[in-house]
């Protein structure tokens, strides 16, 4: 008997482990490719009498539903996101609906024509990571496999939780600084996390994020991307292992993947280190408080010391660190 941690986005796998994750109990299986009958055979012998958790990134929300059902007709417990999680998640205009149906305020939206402005998006229903964004041209007519969305002058950031059952647990929001003309996806733009720091807009991003998990139904870990300009709106949402858990976890001081770990935690846990990340593009560093893949987290006691590490473990952060924003987007 065991108890498995399927695990799809590859890059987690590098630090796994630095957050709490048991290896031994991991496998990966990767986003983009169909498991092997080998494998799921695999799988399904080694999790007898366990439970099976399966983490997933966007490009294997679809294949991993279908492999926990597999997987169940064939005896294992299994906790994957739930068929309503992996439609919003893979059609945002879906998701849009439901939240708009739970009265999530939204940025505002809609589908086929645009209206008549110059700050209105089209957006790919699929997408994610800012995958195919871009300005609307005119008063086009817009095809089935988007939407339209205005875009908001203001401040983001990002809730990352995770629901096991009816617990849900939420991490140290993410500022992501302001929002950008240019569309520079916020994954290429340096993030942070203070602790201390006081955004009025708290209560209502947990809020909301506490209505949009339970509404699609989301198990597992689950982000909610939120924009302040004149007042609080949801950009989106995505169900899955996101960009920004990595930081919102060390700035916990949390060891997200071990068992139970979240479930007997605080409902909110507010951030215990100040951290920052940002692009990377060098050999790969795994220490506690230090972690550089595609980007690199750091964590310490003061911003500053944070700041002093980046600037000595990557060189080329440093343009990165000028476009720094150390402002809340309170004001």
């Amino acid at each position: 008997m065991a108890d498995l941690t399927l695990l799809a986005p590859a890059s987690v796998g590098a630090w796994f482990e630095l957050l709490g994750g048991d290896r031994p109990s991991m496998i990966p299986i990767g986003e983009s490719d169909p498991l092997t009958v080998d494998m799921v055979e695999t799988i399904s012998a080694t999790s007898t009498g366990g439970k099976v958790r399966i983490h997933s990134g966007h490009d294997s929300l679809m294949r991993d539903s279908l492999l926990a059902e597999e997987l169940r007709m064939r005896g294992a417990q299994v906790y994957a996101q739930s068929p309503t999680a992996v439609l919003a998640g893979l059609d945002k205009t879906f998701a849009r609906r439901l939240m708009q149906d739970a009265a999530v305020p939204l940025t505002p939206w809609g589908v086929e024509q645009l209206p008549t402005r110059a700050d209105i998006l089209v957006k790919a229903r699929d997408s994610t990571q800012s995958r195919s964004i871009r300005w609307a041209r005119g008063t086009e007519t817009i095809g089935p496999d988007s939407y339209w969305e205005q875009w908001i002058d203001g401040f983001e950031y990002s809730v990352t939780g995770y629901r096991e059952h009816t617990a849900l647990t939420m991490l140290p929001i993410v500022a992501k600084g302001r929002t950008r003309q240019d569309l520079l996806p916020p994954w290429q733009r340096p993030r942070w996390v203070r602790p201390g720091e006081s955004f009025p807009c708290a209560d209502a991003m947990y809020e909301a994020s506490r209505t949009i998990a339970e509404t699609l139904d989301i198990w597992g870990f689950f982000e909610v991307e939120f924009v302040r300009g004149r007042d609080l709106r949801v950009i989106e949402v995505n169900p899955r292992i996101s960009g920004t858990l990595r930081l919102a976890a060390m700035a916990a001081d949390t060891r997200i993947f071990s068992p139970g770990i979240l479930a007997a935690s605080p409902p909110i846990l507010q951030p215990a280190l100040f951290g920052l990340e940002v692009p990377f593009d060098g050999n790969p560093i795994l220490e506690p408080r230090l972690i550089a893949t595609s980007r690199l987290s750091c964590v310490s006691h003061s911003m500053a010391d944070v700041v002093r590490q980046i600037a000595a473990r990557a060189p080329r952060a440093i343009g990165a660190l000028e476009e720094f924003d150390v402002g809340t987007g309170n004001d």
